[in-house]
């Protein structure tokens, strides 16, 4: 299950002047407005804190349900719901922890729930399985209108669509879970991402997605990463990518 927290109204100052980009606001849906037990939500993130004595957040999930078996289900509940909306709808979520909570059942992963679409949901027309439903941005904003691809929602290929989804899910994401189940639990990271990719293989394989997941080239040898502080440091060069080794190119189950 993957719910959506919408963002229904927002705000931005100083339209054509040295405010532009500086100033705005968004309005969203709050988790609470799930009728859900604060108790049951976990932001994703917190899957790979630790307390102040070193104990992981989750060690009492892992002693109740089992590393292996919770890890499955996470895997079931968090990643393929974002995979899916991938490779089979051509459509890419910014999913870092902030962006994902967890819901949860005792620790058992039971749902997603995923935030920040205003400029973080991307999409490549050609890769849309609905390309019919497809909103008229403009409509919301005229600044849409003449924006070359890659600038806000339209991607101008596939690469650019993987790059988002791999960075955030994978990157800066997963990977830091994957760190503290070697360093805690001695599970290798390299079992880790076995199974990851043993999972996204098994999905394609079941609903007959292999053509549209070879097209993302998401199990390259290397894959671009975001560098976040040269980001910082220079932020108008247009593009702050630097190309990593992909664990998930060696780790087919």
């Amino acid at each position: 299950p993957l719910t959506l927290l919408p963002e229904y109204a927002a705000v931005t100052a100083g339209r054509g002047t040295a405010l532009d980009g500086h100033l705005a606001a968004i309005w969203r849906r709050s988790p609470d407005s799930l009728g859900l037990a604060p108790d049951s939500m976990m932001p994703f993130n917190g899957l790979a804190l630790t307390e102040p004595d070193g104990t992981p957040l989750i060690a009492p999930w892992i002693e109740q349900h089992g590393l292996e078996t919770w890890l499955n289900q996470l895997i079931e509940v968090a990643v393929l719901p974002i995979w899916h909306l991938l490779v089979a709808h051509g459509i890419g979520l910014e999913a870092h922890g902030q962006n994902l909570i967890l819901q949860h059942e005792g620790g058992w992963p039971a749902g997603l729930i995923a935030r920040d679409f205003h400029e973080s949901l991307e999409y490549v027309p050609n890769l849309l399985s609905r390309p019919d439903l497809c909103p008229d941005l403009a409509r919301i904003d005229p600044v849409y209108a003449a924006a070359p691809p890659d600038q806000f929602h339209r991607m101008s290929s596939a690469e650019e669509l993987r790059w988002l989804v791999m960075d955030t899910l994978f990157v800066f994401n997963l990977a830091d879970l994957s760190y503290l189940l070697q360093r805690h639990y001695g599970f290798a990271e390299t079992s880790f991402w076995r199974r990851v990719r043993s999972r996204l293989d098994r999905y394609t394989a079941e609903h007959g997605m292999q053509a549209r997941q070879a097209a993302l080239a998401p199990f390259a040898p290397q894959i671009r990463a975001e560098s976040l502080i040269s980001r910082k440091i220079d932020p108008d060069r247009p593009q702050h990518g630097h190309l990593i080794a992909n664990a998930l190119a060696t780790e087919k189950g």
